[in-house]
């Protein structure tokens, strides 16, 4: 095979691909989108990306880089926790434009340092009634989660606004989990990236929607990202 030699070096971390076999029509529907080379960006052909940010979706530049190089792989090649992690990702960025009011702008500033203390409140049914637990026998709780970020006019602190990110939360809590064990237990302190509206306004923040220590912005289509080295 050709390609990169450090993707032989025994000291990196194991990665598991999957390579697709049989019929297309066979497939479930995602997989169109890997046969038609998509979800292998960096390789530097002018293919369409799917992601812009290695990891999200795409494997690292590098790595898709080498794939395409091998011509037996190229299309039929996944990377299934890269796909999943950019599921993910999208997945708490569509719930949470659908559900906190916020701006995809707003969106990217969600940090571990903008929680506010959560509000906890009694579940109640359709008539109004509190929500039993049946096994305390009380009242069920649930919490509002709250993010203070900088809207749209805004540029100072002190102007931030609160938004709700309730609805997104698990998937939040997952998020950190899996950034935390990238980089042995710590949320990387990033700045803004450079093509964020207020990159004047903004400072570097513990942020949650980034990846390989880059913070994530929207513009997958128009913007490369530089990928890191792989662990050790």
């Amino acid at each position: 095979m050709t390609g990169h030699d450090w993707i032989y070096d025994p000291d990196l971390r194991e990665r598991y691909f999957l390579e697709l076999h049989g019929s297309p029509s066979e497939d479930p529907w995602f997989l169109s989108i890997v046969r038609r080379g998509v979800v292998l960006s960096g390789n530097g052909v002018g293919s369409k990306s799917m992601s812009g940010h290695s990891g999200l979706a795409t494997p690292s530049h590098v790595m898709a880089h080498w794939l395409w190089r091998q011509r037996e792989l190229f299309r039929r090649a996944i990377e299934p926790e890269a796909l999943y992690r950019g599921v993910l990702y999208g997945s708490a960025l569509a719930i949470l434009a659908l559900t906190s009011e916020a701006r995809q702008g707003e969106l990217v500033q969600i940090s571990v340092d903008r929680f506010e203390s959560l509000r906890p409140y009694i579940v109640k049914d359709e008539a109004g009634n509190p929500v039993i637990n049946p096994a305390t026998g009380r009242p069920r709780y649930s919490v509002i989660v709250l993010q203070r970020l900088l809207p749209k006019g805004r540029r100072h602190d002190s102007e931030r606004n609160r938004y709700n990110v309730s609805a997104a939360a698990s998937l939040l809590d997952e998020i950190t989990e899996a950034i935390r064990e990238r980089h042995d237990g710590r949320i990387p302190l990033v700045p803004p990236r450079r093509t964020h509206t207020k990159i004047d306004d903004l400072k570097p923040e513990h942020y949650l929607l980034q990846w390989n220590k880059v913070e994530q912005d929207g513009h997958q289509r128009r913007h490369r990202q530089r990928s890191d080295p792989l662990p050790r």
